[in-house]
């Protein structure tokens, strides 16, 4: 018993002679049996680090990870050594368990285009959960509070991936979960986004690149 949401995710990456300009439109099917967990999926691409709630119309709404032309420059035009993205995607995950215990996993694919692929990890996901995320758009009182025992968030995981756990619940509650889809760079000093993660070098090939985003809940 599940319900998919299938997102596609494409880049640019620019030589520093050759631009490369595609859009490739999706669709996104789902079917439920009756009295099954099922989710509704709300994707924005966001460069606010803290969104403050994931319904529409904040942010830009999209049906397109289109992470557009990646950059090899900092914010302060230095070069930063790799390709990555200053857009990030947002996921607000809306469930409705009609009673079951559920889990919502993730799936990615490699980024690929022209025969060639980006490295291993340089796509990824990271799963969030906000106490502040309001049922109701218009109540500042339907917060949906904290997460509690029974309910878990599950690990940052660079693509490919298949069925990483974004969020797991043996309360059976709706809750509002959250997922980033990123082409990140770690931050000065910082720490790798996931355990797998790879840096896209200068060197790599340019073109377009793309894969695929799958978002899934199941009973368990």
């Amino acid at each position: 018993m599940k319900k998919t949401l299938i997102f596609a995710a494409m880049i640019v990456l620019l030589s520093m002679v050759c631009a490369y300009a595609n859009s490739v439109p999706f669709d996104v099917k789902a079917k439920v049996p009756d009295g099954t967990p099922e989710i509704i999926v709300y994707l924005y691409w966001l460069t606010d680090p803290n969104p403050p709630n994931p319904w529409p119309p904040y942010g830009t709404l999209t049906e397109e990870m289109d992470f557009g032309e990646l950059t090899h420059l900092d914010d302060q035009g230095n070069e930063a050594g790799q390709w990555y993205s200053m857009k990030y995607f947002f996921a607000g995950i809306f469930s409705a368990s009609f009673g079951h215990n559920y889990q919502v996993t993730s799936t990615t694919t490699n980024l690929v285009g022209g025969g060639y692929q980006l490295p291993d990890g340089s796509f990824g996901m990271v799963p969030g959960y906000s106490a502040d995320d309001l049922w109701d758009p218009h109540n500042p009182q339907s917060k949906q509070g904290p997460a509690i025992y029974g309910e878990s968030l599950g690990g940052s995981k660079g693509a490919p991936h298949t069925n990483a756990k974004i969020w797991t619940s043996n309360t059976a509650r709706n809750r509002i979960i959250r997922a980033f889809y990123s082409i990140p760079r770690p931050k000065e000093g910082g720490y790798p986004p996931w355990s797998n993660y790879n840096q896209i070098p200068l060197d790599q090939h340019s073109g377009n690149y793309a894969g695929t985003a799958t978002i899934t809940i199941t009973a368990i």
